[in-house]
């Protein structure tokens, strides 16, 4: 059985720019101490959203 996932080339892109980001790594520790706890940031499936909006990193 083999399972294929397509990722859009702009969802990549965005993943991406996480990994140069500070503040992002900064909201993803936190998610990771207090992930039960009320929060405007969600991350899920390599998005971080902020009252169901997607973070792009602005450059």
């Amino acid at each position: 059985m083999v399972i294929i996932s397509c990722i859009p080339t702009w969802i990549q892109k965005i993943i991406g720019s996480y990994i140069e980001d500070a503040h992002v790594r900064d909201i993803l520790t936190l998610l990771e101490v207090d992930s039960h706890g009320p929060n405007l940031w969600h991350y899920s499936t390599g998005i971080l959203r902020k009252k169901d909006k997607i973070y792009i990193l602005y450059h």
